[in-house]
């Protein structure tokens, strides 16, 4: 998780956070299996928002997708 070829990233947070938007869950619920606050799944998003040159949480999940970024096995 979190490499891609090309040296892109993201942190573990981050792509936590991805991995379970794209399971369709809520920030709530991603914090609880995190073991983070809500804030702190809002902060990872907007931090892979940022990385992924995205402005919402599909593009983002598919962005990461794309690039190779997310293990969704």
């Amino acid at each position: 998780i979190g490499q891609a070829s090309g040296g892109e990233s993201c942190s573990t947070g981050e792509c936590g956070v991805l991995q379970r938007a794209d399971k369709g869950l809520t920030r709530q619920e991603i914090a609880d299996q995190l073991q983070v606050s809500q804030h702190s799944v809002t902060e990872y998003t907007r931090r892979s928002f940022d990385k992924l040159h995205v402005r919402n949480l599909p593009a983002a999940v598919s962005e990461a997708i794309r690039r190779g970024l997310l293990d969704l096995s």
